[in-house]
């Protein structure tokens, strides 16, 4: 059964994955995402989690911010399913920074009493925000 310990828990992981893509902190990003994961990107482009973890810092390139501004953790038993809105900023050689705003679903399972992300799926804002 799911607890708020478990509650902290992930929202301790989301904040570490955030921190350690700024970082790319791949040992982090590893331990953190299952070896069975998918991430769909806000294009609709789907990665394993070695295509994730080579693309946090491709050559020539690396994150600079990733903020998660909005975070909502949902616990069913051994599955979290976390939602919520980021922004982050993509630096490339000499180019301006890319900046995206998104939300996100993220999906955790504990597997030997162990959380790990197995799935991500994206979607870009492209208005602003609506005021809540």
């Amino acid at each position: 059964m799911a607890t708020e310990d478990d509650r902290a828990e992930i929202a301790r992981m989301e904040k570490a994955r955030a921190h350690a893509i700024v970082a790319a902190d791949h040992a982090i990003l590893a331990r953190i995402t299952d070896d069975d994961y998918v991430h769909v990107e806000a294009s609709g482009r789907t990665r394993d989690k070695e295509a994730f973890l080579a693309g946090v810092a491709p050559d020539g390139g690396r994150f600079d911010r990733y903020e998660l501004i909005e975070t909502m953790i949902r616990l069913f038993g051994d599955a979290a399913v976390v939602t919520g809105t980021f922004e982050n900023s993509f630096i490339s050689g000499t180019a301006p920074a890319l900046v995206k705003r998104g939300r996100h679903t993220r999906v955790y399972i504990r597997r030997g009493g162990t959380w790990r992300n197995v799935s991500h799926h994206a979607t870009a804002i492209t208005s602003p925000l609506p005021e809540t």
